[in-house]
């Protein structure tokens, strides 16, 4: 699904287990909107508005001891929250779906990074040696495994059971 939507970029991993297989990259998330958060105590106050303005309409979409229920484990605005200050915590609030595979949200389809490398002791010393291999390896004047395992993969995408 991510090369389907950024054609051109590529996705890197360096490390892991020393096997030469392929390997996912880590990081990020393929959800269609991610909140920090700062936003969920927000999100909660806009769900409980609506159930009460609708409720006030005479068409409740929840019964009171949900709303209730909703007010009790809402959590606290930013200001009472212990991380406050701290960006600590991202949801995925909403999941995507890949035409190929409609039943399984796309931040569960396993999807092999396009370049595998492996850590060297250069790369400790000097950290700018490590983007040095992964355009080597890119450009063909470097070693890397690819998504199969070997020099050139065909892109398969297998989902995470």
């Amino acid at each position: 699904m991510t090369k389907d939507i950024f054609q051109s970029g590529k996705s890197f991993v360096f490390g892991g287990r020393p096997h030469k297989g392929p390997m996912q990259a880590l990081g990020g998330t393929k959800g269609q909107m991610v909140i920090g958060d700062g936003m969920m105590p927000l999100m909660y106050n806009i769900a409980i508005e609506v159930a009460e303005n609708a409720t006030k309409r005479g068409e409740p979409t929840l019964t009171e001891a949900q709303i209730n229920q909703m007010k009790e484990i809402a959590p606290p605005s930013d200001e009472a929250s212990p991380l406050s200050g701290l960006n600590t915590l991202s949801i995925n609030f909403l999941s995507g779906y890949d035409a190929d595979r409609p039943d399984m949200p796309v931040q569960l389809i396993y999807e092999p990074a396009d370049y595998r490398l492996f850590y060297t002791p250069e790369n400790l010393v000097d950290p700018a040696t490590a983007w040095i291999a992964a355009a080597r390896a890119h450009w063909g004047n470097g070693p890397s495994l690819n998504r199969s395992g070997s020099m050139y993969a065909s892109h398969h995408r297998r989902a995470m059971l």
